[in-house]
């Protein structure tokens, strides 16, 4: 073939098959399980609890205690174990007629120290299953009130 020129052109022979490429293979090398995300997330929120109030000391608790059965001495024989644990009991009296199945020493409500004085004696075992907040309906005296039930041993 010539050119204008009057040249000879070189011939390129071309291929009507495409040339094949290499396909990638899945490397030798992976791993399992996959890594960790590389996100982080937030560390938990820290709560804490109010501060603890601590027990006072019997000396420093007044009781009254209530018999609330039918069963004769329970008060009494109550205040002797209160007293021999240091307790300062103020009022020994029989409420007849409170339906409560176990002994129950209840304090004024939202009253920390009241609450922990409470459970004090819940603590020292008097056959004692409850410290509870003081019903409307029993008078507020701004000390422990110990309700002895017939279980009271």
């Amino acid at each position: 073939m010539t050119t204008p020129s009057g040249s000879a052109s070189p011939v390129v022979a071309t291929s009507s098959t495409p040339t094949p490429t290499a396909t990638p293979t899945p490397s030798a090398t992976s791993t399992y399980p996959p890594p960790a995300s590389s996100t982080t997330s937030a560390p938990p929120p820290v709560t804490t609890a109010p501060p603890a109030v601590a027990t006072p000391a019997p000396a420093a608790t007044q009781l009254e205690v209530y018999n609330v059965s039918r069963r004769g001495g329970l008060a009494q024989s109550a205040t002797n174990r209160l007293r021999g644990q240091g307790y300062v009991v103020t009022h020994i009296r029989n409420r007849i007629g409170y339906p409560l199945a176990n002994t129950t020493v209840f304090y004024d409500p939202g009253n920390a120290t009241a609450m922990a004085a409470a459970d004090g004696v819940v603590a020292r075992n008097l056959g004692v299953l409850a410290a509870a907040p003081r019903p409307a309906n029993i008078p507020a005296s701004g000390t422990l009130i110990v309700y002895v039930a017939a279980s009271y041993r």
